[in-house]
């Protein structure tokens, strides 16, 4: 058991990139707590972590501190992980006060339109900001790229549950045949994200256009075979894109190789798959995990890749509206923010 354990962690180490603040993270694995967070809490995740992490569970509601701080503590005492926290609620509440401003500024700027120099205040209404619950994500750093990361997550996924107390908890049968809530190893569903806290690209999000994907429908087939989510296996004449990843390089096929992800992911030495195929595939997961349970779909292309939501026959369909407008409430932040709206999109046939 010991020597199991210590190839786990072994393995574990082989893909993390250990900066000298990560090797102090693990080091304070006891901490005394403030009781609350703050900006300058220890266990803030940083830019500093690595450009890529990997999400094991999130917390929501007034427990959320609480429980997401000792799920960290206990990730670096017991696992000798470098584990962090990240505050999705402060984040939003600095949008929302942010927004607040901008509102009121511009209401001031229109009362001084009318001749109001100096308005007071109080005459000018703005709505309260509605409630915010507490959000917090846990998170595994120090990951210097999305493939050492994807390593790692192989071998985390194998990791015991930690204490039950910071487990979801789901209504389930024991093997005992008795009904009841049990708690679930927060590591099974763990999952590779980017560093939430790292300075983004001014780009705007990608869109999507039927000439980008104007190429033969068996370069398609070839790009995408071995993709288990292949927009191609897709019934329906139309789909909704909800997000669309540019690739940095063109993607070549070559004939009698297999499918993009057979070379990408097999022992052939070579890697045909860009990381924003890898990031479409590992999002069409998750939109189709048990918790979201949407049926989503993925298409390669020479210059993008996407991923979409949904089957219909019609572009008019009344379903497809319903479901723009269910993913445009989605929330996946920090971990990926969805285009805003989704897109109709003609799913590709073959010529006949």
């Amino acid at each position: 058991m010991v020597r199991r354990g210590l190839f786990v962690l072994a393995a574990i180490s082989s893909s993390i990139f250990l900066t000298s603040n990560l090797v102090g993270a693990e080091q304070k694995s006891t901490l005394k707590s403030p009781g609350k967070w703050t900006p300058t809490h220890p266990y803030n995740i940083n830019p500093e972590a690595g450009p890529w992490a990997i999400c094991v569970i999130s917390y929501t509601g007034d427990t959320a501190f609480t429980f997401s701080e000792d799920m960290v503590s206990e990730l670096r005492r017991d696992f000798k992980l470098p584990g962090y926290f990240y505050n999705r609620s402060e984040v939003e509440r600095n949008d929302e006060f942010e927004r607040q401003e901008a509102l009121r500024k511009k209401r001031w700027e229109f009362y001084r339109q009318y001749g109001v120099q100096e308005p007071l205040k109080q005459t000018v209404h703005i709505k309260k900001p509605a409630h915010m619950d507490d959000q917090f994500a846990v998170l595994i750093g120090g990951y210097k790229d999305m493939d050492s990361a994807r390593k790692s997550l192989d071998v985390i996924r194998g990791l015991a549950a930690p204490s039950a107390k910071l487990s979801h908890q789901i209504l389930g049968t024991d093997k005992n045949g008795k009904s009841g809530y049990m708690p679930v190893n927060p590591f099974l569903t763990a999952f590779v994200c980017p560093n939430p806290t790292m300075p983004k690209e001014k780009d705007s999000q990608p869109q999507v256009s039927r000439e980008e994907f104007e190429t033969s429908y068996r370069q398609l087939q070839e790009m995408n075979a071995g993709e288990s989510l292949s927009l191609l296996k897709c019934a329906g004449k139309w789909t909704l894109v909800v997000k669309v990843y540019q690739s940095p390089t063109v993607i070549q096929t070559q004939h009698n190789e297999g499918g993009l992800f057979d070379r990408a992911f097999g022992n052939k030495g070579q890697d045909f798959l860009s990381a924003a195929a890898k990031q479409a595939h590992q999002l069409g997961e998750i939109l189709r995990s048990k918790q979201l349970n949407f049926d989503a779909y993925v298409l390669h292309a020479p210059t993008m890749s996407m991923v979409c939501v949904g089957s219909y026959n019609d572009e008019r369909d009344p379903r497809l509206a319903e479901m723009a407008n269910t993913m445009c409430k989605l929330r996946l932040e920090p971990y990926e923010t969805l285009m805003q709206p989704p897109k109709p999109f003609p799913v590709p046939k073959p010529p006949r």
